[in-house]
């Protein structure tokens, strides 16, 4: 996986709804991304 930079906040889909899907969610939303599930 590539970084463009530490604080580069993005949109991102999390494909899956599992606790998994809804864990990487979390952890991408509280570093500034915007997730859609």
């Amino acid at each position: 996986m590539n970084r463009s930079s530490p604080n580069a906040a993005g949109r991102v889909a999390v494909v899956g709804g599992g606790p998994a899907g809804l864990m990487a969610a979390e952890v991408l939303a509280a570093g500034g991304a915007q997730v859609d599930l």
